[in-house]
């Protein structure tokens, strides 16, 4: 069974360094909010059709929160590696 909905769309949400987002990444987060929520509500159906429960509350309460989080993760990780931590001695 292949996956009933394209999820060619999605791309990761490159945070700048600096504090403020742009249009074009406000843009791009909107569309992966939409994309995921889809995706979810699309596996929730299918397991509930197939007998194995669930509901689909879950995309409209975490999944923006999931997308800036894993966003700001990999700011930070790319922030570490720029200005790495200076150790007091």
């Amino acid at each position: 069974m292949d996956f009933p909905l394209d999820i060619s769309g999605f791309s990761r949400l490159k945070l700048p360094l600096e504090p403020k987002i742009g249009e074009s990444g406000l843009a791009q987060l909107e569309r992966d909010i939409a994309l995921l929520r889809d995706a979810v509500i699309t596996l929730t159906a299918v397991a509930r059709a197939r007998g194995l429960g669930g509901h689909t509350g879950g995309p409209y309460d975490i999944v923006p929160e999931v997308l800036i989080v894993s966003a700001d993760c990999r700011r930070a990780a790319r922030r570490r590696r720029r200005y790495p931590p200076r150790v007091l001695r």
